[in-house]
């Protein structure tokens, strides 16, 4: 058995590892993303622009999502229901990106069965958390 100090000593360094994991990669998916679209659409001299716009929305998404997870704790039974409520959030993400993933005339039907197998393993995930009577 690990000491209540230990524990959140453990804790905390999981929630560091996490967010490494997390932020490391987002910035260099963000900063290549960002540099492709100008490259293709001949705006190179915008990058450090559109990297901008681009983390600022995600700090303001960060920004609005901890009041609005944690208003959704207090309204809908507690903590377990959050997860259901991400899944949801998660999916409506997918689907919202899902217009950007350009179907080119090279990439054929391969690329929109990943994409719509994707699609429907969240949607899959999504209802078994809700069914599940988590929340009502």
């Amino acid at each position: 058995a690990v000491s209540p100090e230990w524990r959140e000593t453990l804790i905390g360094l999981a929630m560091l590892l996490v967010g490494i994991s997390v932020d490391g990669p987002e910035s260099v998916v963000t900063g290549a993303m960002c540099s492709d679209l100008c490259e293709e659409c001949g705006l190179m001299g915008a990058v450090g622009r559109v990297v901008g716009m681009v983390n600022g929305t995600g700090i303001l998404g960060a920004l609005v999502a901890g009041p609005l997870v944690t208003w959704w704790a207090r309204s809908c039974g507690g903590w377990r229901s959050v997860f259901p409520f991400l899944a949801v959030v998660s999916f409506l993400g997918a689907l919202a990106l899902l217009p950007l993933c350009g179907l080119t005339a090279g990439s054929g039907g391969r690329r929109l069965t990943r994409i719509g197998a994707t699609a429907c393993c969240a949607m899959a995930a999504a209802w078994l958390l809700l069914g599940s009577g988590v929340c009502g």
